[in-house]
């Protein structure tokens, strides 16, 4: 994790989720930035290919606990 290197970042919120707690996502440089929509401090920077691969885990129900 590091700090976004870019200064201003273009977030996208999921459209799977209401107003309120939610997970926002920039791509600065290769890079994967996510914060809170409700807390935007702190940043939270990733390499690209390991949040894309999280991303194809979570819609492939990996995390899913018991119902």
């Amino acid at each position: 994790m590091s700090t976004p290197r870019s200064g201003i970042l273009t977030w996208r919120k999921s459209t799977f989720t209401d107003t309120h707690d939610c997970v926002e996502l920039a791509w600065p440089d290769g890079e994967a930035a996510m914060r809170d929509s409700k807390n935007t401090e702190p940043t939270l920077v990733f390499d690209r290919a390991r949040v894309a691969a999280f991303v194809v885990r979570v819609k492939s129900g990996a995390f899913q606990g018991p119902r």
